[in-house]
């Protein structure tokens, strides 16, 4: 399962939630809810959802950024995992933190749970509910814009690295990174003025 869940507890917390359990026994058994209103939503949502692997799946068509869009098949996840998706998809140490459109984006690729439009865009991980942008800098050429990001502590390689300093050329784009044991101006320092 994606983002570090665990697989059974993921099945399990399905398994828990009473429409994924309705949805599940009619793509299952061809078994209808007694209830009306959720028979006539089952019946109507069902061919959106699939089972693979025992776990209920909804597909989800992505817009075309980059490549073709396409539609995806994406793990349906109940309440309890909806943070964790948001947190590995925004507020982890190896997401991009790309604004909220690509945020949202993000999360579409990854899962699906009702509501999720609504969610998203009222998760505000950054402070006050306010992006702070980039300003706009009239790029002139290579170096005129040199961005670094400090990736750690990880876990200490065998060269006792803990740190992964990234310098970004953003007239060029052209990326290095840079494996380092201390996260500090000297190193900094002497990364960009001997290797850059």
């Amino acid at each position: 399962m994606n983002f570090g869940l665990d697989t059974f507890r993921f099945e399990k917390e399905q398994k828990c939630t009473p429409w994924i359990l309705a949805l599940r026994a009619f793509l299952e058994d061809r078994a209808l809810p007694l209830d009306g209103q959720l028979r006539v939503r089952v019946l109507q949502v069902t061919p959106h959802y699939e089972m693979k692997n025992d776990v209920l799946m909804r597909k989800v068509h992505l817009k075309a950024w980059a490549g073709p869009a396409r539609t995806v098949l994406v793990p349906v996840i109940s309440l309890p995992v909806i943070e964790t998706v948001l947190h590995y998809c925004h507020t982890d140490l190896f997401s991009s933190r790309s604004g909220r459109t690509k945020t949202i984006d993000n999360v579409r690729k990854h899962a699906y749970w009702p509501g999720k439009n609504a969610t998203g865009k009222g998760y505000r991980p950054w402070k006050n509910g306010v992006i702070q942008r980039v300003p706009v800098y009239d790029l002139s050429g290579t170096f005129s814009l040199v961005v670094v990001d400090a990736i750690g502590p990880l876990e200490t390689t065998p060269r006792d690295n803990k740190y992964i300093l990234a310098f970004t050329d953003y007239f060029t784009r052209w990326v290095e990174a840079f494996p380092v044991k201390r996260h500090d101006t000297v190193t900094f320092v002497n990364l960009m003025v001997d290797e850059v």
